[in-house]
């Protein structure tokens, strides 16, 4: 009989903590990360530089890239040009 109580608080114990949800993940109040963008167009892959810098505290983001060229925003600018470029986002 008490190895059937103990399997039971063990299946209970294990059932509650499969539905309990997990915490969301939470974003650093700011952050900086430099990544690689690989674009591939008619077959050819290019590769760019960037940097990427989030700050909630002041409400504001700033992606920064070596070259626009590709990038929808970027190039609708400066169309087919390999330049630098700077999306900012403030509020």
């Amino acid at each position: 009989m008490q190895k059937v109580l103990i399997l039971t608080a063990l299946l209970v114990i294990f059932s509650a903590s499969q539905t309990m949800d997990p915490a969301p993940p939470v974003w650093s109040p700011s952050f900086y990360v430099a990544y690689d963008e690989t674009f591939i167009k008619d077959g050819h892959s290019y590769t760019f530089n960037g940097q990427f810098f989030y700050d909630a505290i002041n409400r504001r983001q700033r992606a920064d890239k070596i070259t626009g060229r590709f990038d929808p925003t970027c190039s609708s600018i400066l169309p087919n040009v390999t330049t630098r470029c700077q999306h900012l986002v403030a509020d």
